[in-house]
């Protein structure tokens, strides 16, 4: 095979990849862009909405239950830390 061959398979390879990633970048865009609360149907925002709400009091669990975990272990290191009589 002969040079001009293998430069127009390497310029052709070159350009179907600039090609593929503009293509595939915009489809990225579109599937990944924030779709606007009124393209939402009515059923699809009132189940969000409910998720957040379970999300926010799990949330508050959690920190709820770090707050105790941190009082028990500063309870604990303080009876550590105190002779024992």
């Amino acid at each position: 095979m002969n040079p001009g061959f293998w430069r127009f398979f390497l310029m052709f390879i070159a350009v179907m990849a600039i090609f593929r990633f503009a293509v595939g970048r915009r489809r990225w865009r579109r599937r990944w862009e924030r779709v606007p609360q009124d393209r939402i149907p009515g059923n699809d925002l009132t189940a969000l909405e409910e998720r957040l709400s379970l999300v926010e009091r799990l949330e508050n669990r959690v920190e709820e239950l770090e707050n105790r975990l941190d009082f028990t272990e500063r309870l604990l290191q303080n009876r550590a830390s105190t002779p024992a009589q």
